[in-house]
């Protein structure tokens, strides 16, 4: 029984090692027909295609300083003051893209009285608005060479958007005046006005 046993086993293998590879074979051609077809995915949800964003073009000063700043006293005000760049950066992309997350950074970044101006406004565009795109973004951004604890943010945006059965173009001219509490900036008063544009 052994001895038929081994015989079999020997061919047994040959066998089971061919029809692996046969397997394998089969599975690679179908995967190649279905990605090649586009069969596979047609029925998959498909990501909306991105929309380029214009880059944001940042200009920074120091505002109070007597004479020229040192290497050292401006790399430390620079990187004191990107806080306050971000949270610019953070605001209006809230305002024009992410309309969901507004409130929060609001919430977090403003005071009472700077975020009571901005809620009375009605900005960036309707509920439902689509291919929303922002198509200039530049930021003046004054800062104390005191220690970087105060900063001006003189802002314009140019956005473009389709509601509906209208295409919508605005530009928006925003100032925002910023402190530093520690590590933390916060907006302090906030002023826009939003136009049509043409």
């Amino acid at each position: 029984m052994s001895a038929i046993a081994a015989s079999l086993r020997r061919q047994w293998i040959p066998v089971a090692t061919l029809g692996l590879i046969a397997v394998a074979i089969v599975t690679w051609l179908l995967a190649g027909h279905y990605i090649s077809s586009g069969g596979s995915t047609s029925t998959l949800p498909q990501a909306a295609p991105a929309v380029d964003q214009a880059p944001w073009k940042i200009d920074r000063s120091f505002e109070g300083t007597d004479g020229k700043l040192s290497a050292h006293e401006k790399k430390a005000l620079l990187a004191r003051s990107d806080g306050a760049v971000d949270l610019v950066k953070n605001v209006f992309d809230g305002i024009f893209l992410n309309p969901g997350d507004l409130d929060e950074i609001v919430g977090k970044t403003f005071s009472k009285d700077a975020a009571r101006s901005l809620h009375a406004r009605s900005l960036g565009f309707p509920d439902g608005s689509t291919e929303v795109k922002t198509l200039t973004r530049h930021a003046d951004v004054g800062v104390s060479s005191d220690g970087a604890r105060f900063a001006t943010a003189e802002v314009r945006i140019v956005a473009s958007a389709n509601a509906g059965s209208k295409d919508l173009k605005v530009k928006q001219a925003a100032t925002l005046w910023i402190e530093r509490d520690g590590g933390s900036w916060q907006v302090v008063a906030f002023d826009v006005d939003q136009k049509p544009a043409k």
